[in-house]
């Protein structure tokens, strides 16, 4: 590793005794991609800072309330502080201008989070041969305290300067520390940071992201036709393409096939009218009472015998109902 740096070393001496630019000069310099983000990012809250965005120097008063985030020196160290710098010319980190770091050497980055996170993002630059390898590590607590919940590094990195990129996902973070080890630790330089919270944006003990109405209360979860869009805020809770609002029955029974007592009748359950299924007459006659079976039939024949002649079943599916009803 020291020979690989020391060749290194040599090279871009004698680019600068050669008056050419310096490049990036190994893989090591390759930005690191880590997982992608996951498919409930959607319902998160997220936020994104960049510190090409801010004056060298310390960062303002007001950061750490406008972003819900403060950032300092990590808990190895009692002194010094963080502060944003210019990045040399001859350093290529896409587009970036400036870095965050810390005022003092071997002094770690600590991130304080307002609320618990769960998603962490960060662009990384380490200058020289003073870092190897580059490490994030999410406690439960602030300041670096509770349990860890989880952490991630870098591969070995080499060369003049390395550019990289992390990522956590894991719920319940609210402060990281970002390390590094080397010749010279704890010196990565924060590039950008994009962070998101999991909220219960609607206060009914249920996050966003496991929420079928994130923004209506809603307890229950309850969802009559199983399309993962809760009852409060289903427009159509039956997903039979009749808004409930003009809909006849707002919770139908759509079921393929007309079913009594357990019994299969063999016929295809169809829409009746206003939004009301053959199958929701049914129901409402099987949840009657009665004082005897003869009078349950009755009801039953009286309604398909209106069917027939409606042209909505045939005689032979009216036998077949009123052959369930009997056997039920």
């Amino acid at each position: 590793m020291k020979n690989l740096k020391f060749l290194s070393l040599l090279t871009c001496i004698t680019f600068f005794l050669s008056g050419c630019q310096i490049e990036e000069l190994t893989k090591g310099t390759e930005k690191i991609h880590s997982a992608d983000l996951s498919s409930a990012i959607t319902s998160y809250e997220c936020r994104n800072v960049s510190f090409s965005d801010y004056s060298t120097g310390t960062l303002p008063e007001s950061f750490s309330n406008q972003n819900e985030v403060e950032i300092k020196t990590g808990t190895n160290a009692s002194v010094g502080y963080v502060r944003v710098n210019l990045i040399a010319d001859w350093v290529n980190c896409g587009a970036y201008t400036k870095s965050l770091g810390t005022s003092t050497e071997a002094t770690s980055i600590l991130l304080n989070f307002s609320d618990e996170i769960v998603y962490f993002n960060v662009d990384l630059l380490s200058v020289g041969w003073q870092t190897s390898k580059i490490t994030l590590t999410a406690y439960s607590d602030l300041d670096s305290q509770g349990s860890i919940i989880q952490t991630i590094s870098t591969p070995d990195l080499v060369g003049f300067y390395s550019c990289s990129e992390l990522t956590l996902e894991a719920e319940g973070m609210r402060s990281i520390e970002i390390t590094s080890s080397g010749d010279h630790p704890n010196n990565a330089k924060l590039l950008e940071i994009n962070y998101c919270t999991n909220p219960d944006s609607d206060d009914d003990g249920i996050l966003d992201n496991e929420d079928n109405c994130p923004e209506d209360y809603n307890e229950s979860q309850s969802d009559f036709d199983g399309d993962g869009i809760g009852d409060v805020c289903d427009d159509d809770d039956d997903n039979d393409n009749i808004v409930d609002s003009l809909d006849g029955a707002p919770k139908s029974n759509t079921e393929e096939i007309i079913n009594i007592g357990g019994c299969d009748t063999g016929i295809s359950n169809q829409l009746y009218e206003r939004g009301l299924f053959l199958s929701d007459l049914i129901d409402e006659l099987e949840s009657g009472e009665y004082k005897n079976l003869g009078q349950e039939v009755r009801s039953f024949a009286e309604l398909t015998n209106n069917w027939v002649r409606s042209g909505i079943i045939t005689a032979e599916d009216r036998k077949s109902i009123l052959s369930c009803v009997v056997n039920e």
